[in-house]
């Protein structure tokens, strides 16, 4: 259970995904990035965000087959 003083950390669901957008493109120029070669738009990945009162962060997830 988180306190004040921890963040909440939350799968990404369909409402954030502006913010997920908008997010990857102020950090990076965009939204796409390359994984082995392959060109991914990162905003519609699987992931969690952490909200500590607002949103703060997030990590994408993509596990493909080896």
């Amino acid at each position: 259970m988180a306190s004040d003083s921890n963040p909440r950390v939350r799968r990404i669901a369909q409402v954030d995904r502006v913010w997920v957008a908008e997010t990857l493109v102020q950090e990076w120029p965009s939204t796409s990035v390359v994984r082995r070669g392959e060109l991914v738009d990162a905003a519609g990945l699987a992931g969690y965000l952490a909200r500590w009162g607002r949103r703060v962060g997030l990590v994408m997830v993509d596990i493909k087959d080896r």
